[in-house]
């Protein structure tokens, strides 16, 4: 069954990536067997954030029609903190 796959890198479209070079074997492989595979990176897009504004700007009118991306590290970190933190809380 033929499915459609998408490919999200985290880096630019340079022909020199290694990232964007494996990508591109993985999708003509993918293709070959009959799948429709697109590859997604911040290029693709007009406004790429980096921070946690971008969250707030996409959910508001300030973006909301502009092809957008929030790209930053950081977030699972955080998450699992807050994880801990909710732990430590409910054990008291």
């Amino acid at each position: 069954m033929a499915r459609k796959i998408v490919i999200v890198l985290q880096t630019p479209k340079d022909q020199q990536s290694s990232v964007l070079l494996t990508s591109q074997d993985l999708a003509t492989e993918l293709a070959r067997r009959g799948h429709l595979v697109t590859t997604v990176t911040p290029d693709d897009f007009l406004v790429v954030f980096h921070s946690y504004s971008g969250w707030l700007a996409v959910s508001t009118a300030a973006a909301h029609l502009v092809p957008t991306v929030i790209a930053f590290h950081g977030l699972e970190p955080l998450y699992h903190q807050a994880l801990r933190e909710e732990a430590e809380h409910r054990a008291d």
